[in-house]
């Protein structure tokens, strides 16, 4: 039986795996934690602070409904998880690891982002917007994990890094 799953979705040698659920609820208040102060700062230094306002309101609405429902076609297409025993799960990498990470990565786009639209406005307040939007594009990625883990009635578990095909994609569960 493990060498029939194992045909089907082959082990990701080298790549390490983390909780997919406390890394996305970590991913998700660190984005949170860097767009609310952005959307602050741009909206108080903008010349025209009122254009500033609506501008990354409205692109950030727009923005995180267009993911999330693209984000859902795209994990319809996408392998179940693999159900594994946790014995059998690729080395696990500290969950720590995994959302510093993505915060120190989130931080240097917002940061550039946040750069890039006060250098030049008032054109570029889209891009606040969209920094304002990334928190509800990864709550919902969160949610879809908690749904996954209680359809399976186990934990998910997720590859770190990014993954570049379909099978660098494949999450593994763990049922309890």
């Amino acid at each position: 039986m493990a060498a029939d799953r194992d045909a089907w979705n082959p082990p990701m040698i080298g790549r390490k795996v983390v909780q997919a659920a406390p890394v996305a609820r970590g991913r998700a208040i660190i984005a949170t934690a860097l767009a609310l102060p952005a959307f602050a700062v741009t909206v108080t230094l903008a010349e025209h602070w009122l254009d500033a306002l609506v501008v990354s309101v409205f692109t950030a609405i727009l923005w995180s409904g267009g993911m999330t429902v693209m984000l859902r076609i795209i994990h319809n297409i996408e392998p179940s998880p693999v159900p594994v025993e946790q014995n059998e799960l690729p080395p696990i990498a500290a969950t720590w690891k995994a959302t510093a990470f993505a915060a120190a990565l989130l931080t240097v786009l917002d940061a550039g982002a946040l750069a890039f639209s006060l250098a030049v406005q008032p054109q570029t307040y889209i891009v606040v917007g969209i920094i304002l939007g990334a928190p509800g594009v990864i709550w919902s990625s969160f949610l879809r994990i908690e749904r996954t883990q209680r359809q399976y009635q186990g934990t998910l578990w997720c590859s770190t890094g990014f993954a570049w095909t379909s099978k660098g994609r494949s999450p593994y569960i763990v049922r309890s």
